[in-house]
């Protein structure tokens, strides 16, 4: 099976179409580049499948920090795919030994660690209320606190939870291995109601105007209505659905396994337009901003479509597959691939600005912090709601 970055988050995991933010950051201090002792005010912070979680400048590329995810000193070093949460300063991440990190922003100093699920964190954490949450393949859902990572509840599920939750209205939604939709009362972890697809799910859900949309492995895409979880229509496409929808206006995006990317009517669910095959499956989660609809291809390029008739803007080639998200913050395009580099483009023209090789695969949305808050455009699959 494979799996996407649906978190990834980024963790950072998010919700298109609104203007504020649903993780209050707090302005923290810039980062100090070690090797020159200039500050960087702009911060690019994901982790790797090389076991770590890095802050590079966003401006230069130049490494700020990185955090070896050996579970604080008491534990086994693993892989890092979930995408990064952040409030209060901090940075929130799970790794593949199923711990879970509360990192300094500005330092890379461990919080806490705390050793929380006995299978990977695969999902990526979103954050509401002063609390974490985040599906495990151990099969649960579960909250944690963000002062300490101590548990507030869990919910089990029956299968494993890649997909990554959402945070509307005190309410968290996720898709499971099992073939539901599950939403979940934030502050009790009693079960609201759940939905039944017609495959595993590794999609992540999308809340806009009172509808959760979100993609299965029966290849459909579904608008449920998030008061009540009843079926509002889904939307056939040729193949699996495991990217995780976005919403701008009334179009909904989503990548299929059919090489394209879809545009829908988000209100009735017609297909407005399908882009030019790509040369592999749509995995990853598309990214909206000035007009473009950015996502990545198993055919290890990164595709820039015009977001009212899709046809191509751009394209840029990595060495991989690109199964994470893009990230689009002053101008600039954040992604990784699986040849284990972050890359910065030119969101205009594709043009690269910047690389940084990491040791292994990327599947984590970038996290961009300016002076010290969440800044930029994000895929569904973060924990950023903007």
């Amino acid at each position: 099976m494979r799996y996407i970055s649906c978190t990834f988050f980024l963790t950072i995991l998010l919700l298109a179409g609104c203007s504020k933010w649903n993780l209050e950051p707090k302005t923290i201090k810039s980062a100090t580049d070690p090797g020159t002792g200039t500050t960087a005010t702009s911060l690019v912070i994901f982790g790797s499948k090389d076991k770590k979680v890095y802050a590079l400048d966003a401006t230069t590329g130049a490494k700020q920090w990185d955090f070896i995810t050996n579970g604080g000193g008491v534990g086994g070093v693993d892989a890092v795919n979930s995408s990064a949460a952040f409030a209060n300063g901090t940075v929130f991440v799970g790794d593949f030994a199923g711990y879970l990190y509360a990192i300094d922003a500005q330092s890379g100093a461990r919080k806490w660690a705390r050793l929380s699920s006995g299978s990977r964190f695969e999902s990526s954490p979103v954050i509401g209320n002063g609390l974490l949450y985040i599906g495990s393949n151990e099969k649960w859902i579960s909250a944690f606190d963000i002062a300490t990572g101590d548990a507030k509840w869990r919910f089990s599920v029956g299968d494993k939870v890649i997909s990554s939750p959402a945070f509307v209205d005190n309410i968290v939604y996720v898709g499971c291995n099992d073939t539901k939709v599950y939403a979940i009362n934030s502050a009790n972890g009693t079960l609201k109601w759940s939905y039944a697809t017609g495959g595993y799910i590794l999609s992540s859900p999308t809340i806009v105007n009172g509808l959760v949309y979100i993609g299965s492995s029966d290849k459909k895409l579904y608008a449920i209505t998030s008061a009540d979880g009843k079926l509002k229509w889904s939307a056939t496409l040729p193949s699996l659905v495991n990217s995780c929808p976005i919403v701008a206006g009334n179009t909904v995006y989503v990548g299929c396994d059919d090489k394209s990317l879809y545009a829908l009517n988000a209100t009735t669910g017609a297909i407005l337009w399908k882009s030019v095959a790509t040369g592999n499956f749509v995995g990853g989660s598309p990214t909206v901003s000035n007009g473009l609809v950015y996502v990545g291809s198993g055919d290890n390029k990164i595709y820039a479509f015009d977001a009212a008739t899709g046809a191509t803007k751009w394209t840029f080639a990595t060495n991989n597959e690109t199964y994470a998200s893009p990230v689009i913050a002053n101008g600039l395009l954040y992604m990784g691939s699986q040849d284990g580099k972050m890359y910065c483009l030119d969101a205009a023209s594709g043009a690269k600005k910047w690389e940084f090789a990491t040791g292994d695969q990327i599947y984590a949305t970038p996290l961009v912090l300016t002076n010290g808050a969440v800044t930029g455009d994000y895929p569904s699959i973060s924990s950023v709601v903007n």
